[in-house]
């Protein structure tokens, strides 16, 4: 699962996430989701849930669109219902759900390749949109409100030009597939940012993003030129991960505003060059110290 600080899950309790799995996933899924999922129920035990109307997360893990008429009954049951999580497999059957209004998080997980939001489904409830292992299509008439939007893009482009219309986005992740990014494309209201798995070399003109205060970059092997970070000046937490070119990382030492530095799987040339200029900046946390 992503940061939750990126996704802002303030006022869930995943201590109550009811999952729905397989019958041979069920002891498999059960252990390893011990510490997140309350319930963990075999699909062919799920009738019982149709007796409950208060599940406020839920979790159907894996394809189960065998038993689609039956999740579609469980799901319209919960009138409290604020994240749902389901399958790709599952979601071209949107509209056939009857969703609570409450609905705020839209997790699509497992699988590969594409799933598609029906063009009749709409729900303007819906602020977070999650899709990191399948490429989701859907439109903006169909989910017009969405705040945290983290989807695996497609080849063509047109998922990044959809990030780019939600004008009032406060969370993204960004896939960067050129050396450079035009930032000023980004919505102005961006406050979390992720730069993952791709081409970027530079950070020129990431400046222009005046209200962000979280950057993650995770997977960027050509990133160089950090310099543009020097003008974010409300930026209190930043974390790189498995970026190994990068020339100038001391440059982060200028940011007053920093609070949290982590740093984790990088390269690092000049480390006691860059941890005494740290020093100075006395964060809340930094992982410098950990690295070798």
């Amino acid at each position: 699962m992503l940061h939750e600080s990126f996704i802002n899950f303030k006022g869930y309790d995943f201590n109550d996430v009811v999952r729905i799995t397989s019958d041979v996933d069920f002891e498999r899924t059960k252990i390893l989701a011990k510490e997140r999922v309350s319930k963990t129920v075999p699909v062919s035990e799920a009738k019982r849930l149709l007796e409950v109307s208060d599940i406020e997360c839920l979790d159907i893990f894996g394809d189960l669109s065998l038993h689609k008429d039956l999740l579609i009954e469980i799901v319209a049951r919960q009138s409290r219902l604020k994240y749902l999580a389901i399958h790709p497999a599952l979601v071209n059957l949107l509209n056939s759900f009857s969703i609570s209004k409450e609905l705020e998080t839209l997790f699509v997980i497992g699988g590969e390749g594409n799933a598609y939001v029906p063009e009749q489904f709409i729900h303007e409830n819906i602020a977070r949109v999650i899709s990191v292992d399948s490429v989701l299509f859907f439109t903006k008439k169909s989910l017009p409100n969405i705040k945290y939007f983290h989807v695996k893009f497609d080849r063509r482009g047109g998922i990044r030009k959809l990030l780019d219309s939600y004008t009032g986005l406060v969370s993204a992740t960004l896939l960067p597939t050129k050396s450079k990014e035009d930032f000023k494309s980004l919505p102005a209201s961006l406050c979390y940012l992720r730069l993952i798995n791709g081409q970027l070399s530079g950070l020129s003109n990431i400046s222009v993003l005046e209200n962000l205060t979280d950057l993650h970059m995770q997977n960027l092997p050509k990133l160089q030129d950090i310099e543009g970070l020097v003008s974010c000046n409300n930026l209190r937490d930043i974390s790189i991960g498995y970026c190994n070119a990068i020339k100038n990382l001391e440059r982060i030492a200028e940011l007053h505003s920093l609070e949290k530095f982590d740093i984790y799987a990088s390269k690092l040339s000049n480390k006691e060059e860059i941890e005494e200029k740290f020093a100075l900046l006395k964060l809340k946390e930094n992982s410098l110290s950990k690295m070798e």
